[in-house]
Parts: C-alpha cells; sequence; structure tokens
C-alpha cells in the first residue's frame, strides 16, 4: 500500500533552493527525477528525490498561490511521516495555526485572497473542520477578490462539505467569474464523491 504525507506549505523566502539545499546538499541524495510544466498547469515544478525503495520526497510548486511545498509518498508508512516531519522542520514550513491565523487577521483583501490560497494547499487530504470553517466562511466575504480566493482554496482539498456553498456561489453570486468557478468545483467535487461510479 503506498501512503501519502499531506502537503507541507514552505515558508523560506527561496523553498526551492532550500529544499535542494538540504536533501542534495547537506543529505547528498541525489534526485530521481525532474520536470516543468506550462505557468496554465496546476503544478508548474516538480523534483523528486528517492530516500531509498520506500520512500520519496517531491518537491512542487503551485501555480495559483506560487508557493512551494513538499509531499511525501511510499510503502513505508513511518518513513513517510518521519521525512515529511523532517522536510517541514529543516526546510522550514507554516503550521496549521499560522496558515489559519494569517487568514482571519488579514485585513487587505489581496493579502487574505492569498493566504486563503496558502491554508487550501496546507489542508489535509482528510477533512478538517479548522481549515473548513475558515475557508467556506469566506464564501460570504462581501469583497470578490476574497471570495474568489475561498473557492480555489477549497479546490484543493475538494472536501464534498463545501458543495452547499459552492453551489450556492455558481447560482447567485453577482460576479459571473465566481460563478464560473465556482460551478467548475463543484462539478469536479460531485464526480469524485457523489455519483456513484459506473
Amino acid at each position: 500500500m503506498r501512503f501519502q504525507s499531506s502537503r507541507i506549505v514552505l515558508r523560506s523566502e527561496n523553498p526551492r533552493q532550500a529544499t535542494i539545499d538540504l536533501l542534495s546538499g547537506r543529505l547528498g541524495l541525489p534526485e530521481a527525477r525532474r520536470h516543468s510544466e506550462p505557468e496554465s498547469s496546476r503544478t508548474t515544478v516538480e523534483i523528486v528525490w528517492r530516500i531509498n525503495d520506500d520512500v520519496e520526497l517531491h518537491y512542487l510548486e503551485d501555480a495559483n498561490s506560487k508557493a512551494g511545498f513538499t509531499v511525501t509518498t511510499g510503502e513505508d508508512r513511518e518513513g513517510v511521516a518521519e521525512w515529511a516531519s523532517m522536510a517541514s522542520a529543516y526546510i522550514g514550513a507554516w503550521t496549521d495555526k499560522e496558515l489559519l491565523d494569517g487568514v482571519t487577521g488579514a485585513t487587505d483583501s489581496g493579502v487574505r485572497s492569498h493566504l486563503l490560497l496558502l491554508a487550501g494547499l496546507g489542508s489535509p487530504g482528510d477533512f478538517d473542520d479548522r481549515f473548513f470553517s475558515v475557508i467556506s466562511d469566506e464564501f460570504d466575504n462581501a469583497d470578490p477578490l476574497v471570495r474568489m480566493g475561498a473557492v480555489w482554496a477549497s479546490s484543493y482539498s475538494a472536501w464534498k462539505e463545501y458543495l452547499p456553498k459552492l453551489r450556492s456561489l455558481a447560482a447567485h453570486d453577482p460576479e459571473p467569474d465566481i460563478r464560473n468557478v465556482a460551478q467548475s468545483f463543484v462539478d469536479i467535487i460531485d464526480v469524485r464523491h457523489v455519483r456513484p461510479a459506473k
């Protein structure tokens, strides 16, 4: 069985170089592969280090938030958890509290929207009421920039719990762009969680 850590959102000024410095430089691990995608892709860069036969550490860059993050994968559950924790500690990562407090404390709409993207990116794979509450509360924000940030933030985890509010935005938001993006994510989440497999 293959295990995967949650996305760990990195906070260093140059997260790609910090990750390379740690894994290739200090630890001497060779890169297993590297590739870049067009800016229109969700993830624009991926670099993978093979830790051992059972664990890989992936560094990725998210196109929307412009943030670097790591994901650790492998057959060894304990090894995945250990290397994910090590990456978080030595490269420098946002804590859940920092991600969530950042959103609620931001007064500038551009900053708040960006911090929503980071919180979405840092959302765990399994439903988490803390992240859900902070992100979904912003669906009702008066500022369309913040609402759009919240809609995009919901897409990182695609929890079915977002569906009622996303459907409401898709049907009633005064901004056509928000309605369109919300409907796109409703369709994606609906396929993933609601419709039975054929």
